[in-house]
């Protein structure tokens, strides 16, 4: 993972777009809550950096695209992360519990899980509650007609069915 080139460091990006009008309120939330999660998981003497940059501009919203730069992410940190396990770098739990605390924040205040790089996994559970459950009946319905087999980025876009995962 790109967050865990660097000893000591953990440094990775997630981007959205919103409204101009909900933009001041969801940037103070999106920051806040981003840098709450990196002092719970990364422990309160590791140093985090939030910053936001607009990638696009439309004329009903912007697009902000954030980076997030932790330092001094220790073993003590790492060894208590949330969401990993013996094999991987713990840094990749930590960064996965502060992204879910930010897509949280976005969603809450208006933002949209993804903007132009689509929806992929990690995605998955925000865009399920963005999308609605009504659009996502649709959404399954033609997949199950145009793709029957379930074999074009199975389980992203429309959960999987049972026997498929099976």
């Amino acid at each position: 993972s790109a967050s865990c080139l660097l000893p000591s460091m953990l440094v990775n990006t997630f981007e959205t777009a919103c409204t101009w009008a909900a933009f001041p309120t969801f940037h103070a939330a999106v920051l806040n809550a981003t840098r709450e999660a990196a002092a719970r998981v990364c422990g309160s003497s590791a140093a985090a950096t939030v910053t936001c940059r607009f990638t696009h501009v439309y004329p009903d919203g912007p697009a902000p695209y954030y980076t997030v730069v932790v330092r001094g992410v220790g073993t003590q940190a790492a060894d208590t992360a949330v969401g990993t396990n013996e094999e991987e770098d713990p840094r990749i739990g930590m960064w996965l519990a502060m992204k879910r605390a930010a897509m949280d924040a976005i969603i809450a205040h208006g933002g949209t899980c993804t903007h132009h790089h689509a929806v992929g996994r990690l995605h998955h559970p925000h865009y399920e509650a963005e999308r609605g459950a009504l659009f996502g009946e649709a959404l399954a319905a033609a997949k199950a007609v145009y793709d029957p087999a379930g074999i074009m980025n199975p389980g992203v876009i429309v959960a999987r069915p049972l026997a498929a995962r099976l």
